[in-house]
């Protein structure tokens, strides 16, 4: 793949998930939906490592 389709791809995907955030009145939805349009726009091509950082510090603050 070409460079400015991956860009796009990235871009919409985090956009949908922002666009999401507006429709949803549960405030764990709303996170859950910014948070992956951050991560989304933010992390390498592999999410394994940033997945595995946010769920690690998940657990943290939710005292697990």
């Amino acid at each position: 793949m070409d460079a400015p389709s991956d860009l796009r791809k990235v871009i919409e995907r985090a956009g949908r998930h922002y666009e999401s955030f507006h429709s949803k009145e549960n405030i764990l939805d709303q996170f859950i939906d910014l948070l992956i349009s951050i991560e989304t726009l933010f992390s390498p091509s592999d999410m394994r490592e940033s997945t595995y950082r946010i769920c690690e510090n998940m657990a943290f603050f939710l005292g697990q």
